[in-house]
C-alpha cells in the first residue's frame, strides 16, 4: 500500500535532535580546538648553522595557530626555498607543542677565488658564490689553493689534484671534535706541509694528510695549556708527529 500523505510528511523528533546534537558537539569542538590546541611553542631538530628564528619564519607557524591548521606542504615549500635546508617532518604534541624537522647543508669552509668568495658545504659542493657573504661565518677559509671550475651545487675542482681531499679530511676532523671554530684558515698549498691557524692567531703545523686525527687531536689537548701558559699569536705548533707537540713562541720584535 502507498504511504499517505500524512505519513509521507509525518517527522521524526528523535532524528531532528540527534542533528542538533551533532551540530552542538561539532561549535563545541571547534570552539575547544581554538581554546586548547593552539600552538603555544615550537621547536627545531637539525640546525646548527640556521637559527630557529629564521626556520620558525621559513615554516610560517606562529603561536596561537591551531594545532590542526598547520599545513605542512606550505611548511614543507617555506623551508625548502632555504638553499640551506630540507624539510623532513613536523611533530604535533598535543596541546599546544610543534617540533620542526630539518636536515642541514652549512657551510664548512670558505674559499676565496677570482675575486669572489665561495661557500663550501659538505663533500665540497659549493652552496653559493657571492662577491660579498652577507652574514657573519666562523668557518676556516681555505689557502693555498686555486679553483678550475666552481659551480653551485657541484664540488669544487682544484687546481692541483689533492687538495680538495686533503681539505674535506681536515674538515672532516675538526667536524667530528667540534673544533672547526677553532680555526680561521686551512692551507693546503702543499701536501705534505698542511697547516691551519687558529682563531687566536697560532699556526699549527700539520704535515701530510696522514694519521690527521692524532694530530688534530694533540692540538686540542695541547691548545687549552698553550693559551693559559703562553702568548701563542705569532707562535707555531708543531704536531706533524701526531705523538708530541713542539711549540715555538712568537718572536719578540728587538
Amino acid at each position: 500500500m502507498p504511504p499517505t500523505a500524512r505519513g509521507a510528511n509525518t517527522r521524526h523528533p528523535g532524528a531532528a535532535a540527534f542533528v542538533g546534537l551533532l551540530i552542538v558537539l561539532a561549535v563545541a569542538a571547534l570552539i575547544v580546538s581554538n581554546m586548547f590546541f593552539v600552538v603555544k611553542t615550537v621547536a627545531v631538530q637539525g640546525n646548527s648553522f640556521c637559527t630557529w628564528e629564521e626556520i620558525l619564519a621559513l615554516s610560517g607557524i606562529r603561536p596561537g595557530d591551531s594545532m590542526f591548521s598547520i599545513d605542512t606542504n606550505k611548511v614543507r615549500e617555506g623551508i625548502n626555498a632555504n638553499r640551506y635546508l630540507s624539510y623532513v617532518g613536523l611533530l604535533r604534541e598535543f596541546p599546544s607543542h610543534v617540533t620542526v624537522l630539518v636536515e642541514e647543508h652549512a657551510p664548512r669552509a670558505m674559499l676565496p677565488s677570482m675575486g669572489m668568495l665561495v661557500l663550501i658545504g659538505a663533500d665540497g659542493f659549493v652552496l653559493e658564490e657571492s662577491p660579498d657573504i652577507g652574514m657573519p661565518l666562523q668557518v676556516p677559509t681555505i689557502t693555498g689553493a686555486q679553483a678550475d671550475r666552481i659551480r653551485v651545487g657541484y664540488p669544487v675542482i682544484y687546481s692541483q689534484a689533492g687538495q680538495g681531499a686533503a681539505a674535506e679530511a681536515i674538515l672532516d676532523v675538526l667536524d667530528s671534535f667540534g673544533a672547526a671554530s677553532e680555526v680561521s684558515e686551512l692551507n693546503v698549498g702543499a701536501l705534505d706541509n698542511l697547516y691551519l691557524i687558529t682563531e687566536d692567531g697560532l699556526q699549527v703545523m700539520l704535515g701530510s694528510g696522514q694519521g690527521m686525527r692524532e694530530k688534530i687531536a694533540l692540538m686540542m689537548m695541547l691548545l687549552p695549556m698553550l693559551r693559559e701558559n703562553a702568548e701563542v699569536r705569532g707562535g707555531v705548533l708543531d704536531v706533524t708527529s701526531g705523538i708530541t707537540g713542539d711549540f715555538r713562541p712568537p718572536r719578540r720584535a728587538q
